[in-house]
């Protein structure tokens, strides 16, 4: 963040203390204004995540963890590394699946709905969100905003988000996704970090079909 942008910062969070009671709506409104100021000027974001998704009809519990990448435009890198290694790759145009102990590459056409599951979406585009989601409510609980978002597209998978940000950092912090068949994916983010795109980071290259994993994500 700029050191010009501190004043705005403490005005933003002296008038969320002043607000804490009050309606979502405004505190919408000064969520919007924190993530502009603290991401006006980053270009690319990144963080380890755990994630556990629980399957309704059998009620099994299946732990993964990982790391991401994302940028301003909405184009993303996951690279799940445990328990096995998955690489997925949103270029803006398509997604890229690759499953890498069987070198299989899956790849589909993007929807609107990719940009917005990105997680970091959020804090790029925040007023963008209201595009796929209705906005249920904003809370703030502890140090946190808490975004209860329902899905608008009733023919989606997805059913409803929660999405938990940290007041002070900016950063998303958790994001619980509820399926309309009663799954849910929850995931944990840590150790967030500013950081500078390389050229061609979020770009598929062609013949890219067996990337080391670490490639995908060396600083």
């Amino acid at each position: 963040m700029k050191k010009s942008s501190l004043f705005v910062y403490v005005v933003l969070l002296l008038c969320l203390c002043a607000y804490s009671q009050d309606s979502s709506e405004k505190l919408w409104e000064i969520f919007l204004k924190l993530e502009a100021t603290t991401f006006a000027d980053v270009n690319c974001l990144s963080a380890d995540f755990s994630q556990q998704e629980r399957i309704a009809h059998t009620q099994i519990t299946r732990e993964k963890s990982g790391s991401i990448k994302a940028e301003r435009s909405g184009r993303f890198r996951m690279a799940y590394r445990e328990p096995e290694p998955i690489d997925i790759l949103f270029d803006g145009q398509k997604l890229y699946q690759h499953f890498v102990a069987d070198n299989d590459l899956q790849v589909r056409a993007a929807t609107e709905r990719d940009m917005a599951a990105n997680p970091f979406f959020i804090l790029f585009h925040p007023e963008r969100i209201k595009e796929s989601f209705y906005l249920d409510s904003v809370e703030k609980k502890d140090n946190l905003f808490v975004l209860r978002l329902r899905e608008r597209d009733e023919a989606s998978a997805i059913a409803s988000l929660d999405v938990q940000v940290d007041m002070l950092s900016g950063f998303v912090t958790a994001m619980t996704i509820y399926g309309t068949e009663g799954n849910v994916t929850a995931m944990t983010f840590s150790n967030p970090r500013i950081y500078t795109c390389t050229q061609g980071e979020f770009s598929w290259q062609k013949g890219e079909q067996s990337p080391d994993p670490g490639d995908f994500f060396a600083d």
